[in-house]
């Protein structure tokens, strides 16, 4: 009889859940529930334009350290001591 309370009590909360039709039942969702509806209008899908981007060169890529030919250079001028 100790669970007696507990169980009337579960009844008289529950009540409310428990109506005749189905307009005004509560409904309760388990788990990840469904994102609600917007009320606008999504914005259009993004058009994706692909674009070939030129970096200048500077300095000489590594792959073309065999046809730069860098001995052989003298310097341009003697220092005297």
């Amino acid at each position: 009889m100790r669970l007696a309370p507990l169980l009337l009590a579960l009844v008289v909360f529950s009540a409310p859940a428990l109506a005749e039709d189905a307009a005004t039942s509560v409904v309760i969702l388990r788990g990840s529930s469904a994102p609600p509806t917007p009320w606008y209008e999504p914005p259009p899908e993004p058009t994706v334009i692909v674009q070939p981007v030129y970096v200048p060169v500077y300095y000489p890529m590594p792959g073309y350290g065999g046809f730069i030919h860098r001995h052989g250079h003298a310097p341009s001028a003697r220092r005297s001591r």
